[in-house]
């Protein structure tokens, strides 16, 4: 973001040309938006310090890796957040169940748990990656287009590059609403016996040196006596409050706000360029309060209820993924529609504005103000999804 603001002033500043030939050069922001987002993203090291199982305890010398394990308690304890990096066999892993459980044991399992567990399913890394290379795609077509009318072959054009990008993300968010369902059949019927440990996977032996491993099994049985006081209190505590804060993250948090407005970067990127050649500071104004309207309001809403809507059809289901595609193609025609309804919207209420005011500033900052109320009802009092009942 920083990036696209010094390009952003280096051009209303004169020290980056507007004009490449004949052609209008309004690519500067995006292209240091994107380039600064992707040497942040790979280059960045955060300072917060985190314990990682593997990493910190001794992996080969069993004094040491039995008194880590032991140990595991204090580290708990003295741990602020629990990041979950969740895939389909993390249930069947005691040691990280485990972990888990104690975590929110310890820290309480009430009304305050989202601030200090956060479940991130592997996919959501990629997913938002991909999502926002394709933003940058529809972007920087928008930009080479912006001179010919957008209606109709504009808005046909790019409708073409994001229709099929995101009838796949949906398709993918689909699926995600689908495992939550399996993810609770999975922990209601959780066992200790029926979890794994890597060392009984490998038949307690080193497959790289040959070597015999100990068993971590008895090391996690202790530390849940302790902690639980048996293990069939740790294993109903699983099933009860350990399912409901896991379902409540995978079902409301892992497409949130916060994530959502990083991937939709481009966006403001885009208004960031269209700024550049703005005749004046008016102009200026005007696309200032439409991108707060579109970037933090309009799209974070409309993906918010296309993600709701396919948690309450996760259930659909058809043969062939053909069927399936439609029904994700039919969530983007719904994002599209509204969204489309919120655009000719504001197009009617900018009209009739220059009328009345010669100026677009009065609309533009009725509809940021309209769609602020808007976003905070969806996101703050929108009820969030729940665990749902056995079939």
């Amino acid at each position: 973001m920083i990036c696209a603001v010094v390009a952003l002033l280096l051009c209303r500043a004169g020290m980056l040309p507007l004009y490449i030939g004949q052609r209008m050069a309004r690519f500067w922001c995006s292209t240091a938006g994107m380039v600064g987002y992707y040497l942040t993203l790979l280059l960045w090291h955060r300072k917060k310090r985190a314990f990682l199982d593997i990493a910190c305890i001794h992996q080969t010398d069993p004094v040491l890796k039995a008194e880590g394990l032991i140990s595991m308690g204090a580290f708990l304890k003295n741990s602020e957040s629990f990041l979950v990096l969740w895939d389909t066999t993390y249930i069947s892993r005691l040691w990280c169940m485990f972990e888990m459980a104690a975590f929110l044991h310890n820290m309480g399992l009430g009304t305050h748990r989202d601030k200090f567990l956060v479940v991130c399913p592997v996919f959501v890394g990629p997913a938002f990656l991909l999502g926002q290379l394709g933003l940058n795609v529809v972007v920087l077509a928008f930009l080479v287009f912006v001179e010919i009318p957008f209606f109709p072959w504009a808005a046909v054009f790019i409708s073409g590059l994001t229709f099929p990008c995101f009838t796949l993300l949906t398709d993918l968010m689909l699926a995600h609403c689908r495992s939550i369902d399996t993810v609770q059949n999975q922990v209601r019927r959780f066992a200790i016996e029926d979890s794994l440990c890597y060392c009984c996977s490998c038949g307690h032996v080193d497959k790289r040196t040959g070597v015999e491993m100990n068993c971590d099994r008895k090391p996690i049985l202790h530390c849940i006596t302790a902690w639980f006081g048996s293990v069939e209190h740790f294993e109903t505590v699983v099933r009860g409050k350990v399912l409901t804060a896991l379902v409540h993250q995978l079902a409301n948090n892992v497409f949130s706000y916060q994530r959502l407005v990083y991937a939709l970067c481009p966006v403001i990127w885009l208004y960031m360029d269209l700024m550049t050649s703005a005749p004046d500071w008016e102009v200026v104004v005007e696309l200032s309060l439409s991108a707060c309207s579109y970037y933090l309001m309009v799209l974070p809403s409309l993906a918010l209820l296309v993600l709701r809507l396919a948690y309450r059809l996760r259930k659909v289901a058809f043969p062939g993924w053909c069927c399936n595609l439609l029904l994700s193609t039919g969530l983007v025609a719904v994002g599209a529609t509204a969204f489309a309804i919120c655009f000719s919207v504001s197009a009617i209420l900018a009209g009739l504005s220059n009328r009345h005011f010669q100026s677009h500033i009065p609309a533009n900052a009725a509809v940021l103000a309209v769609t602020t109320v808007v976003a905070l009802l969806l996101w703050r009092c929108l009820p969030v999804d729940a665990i749902s009942t056995p079939d």
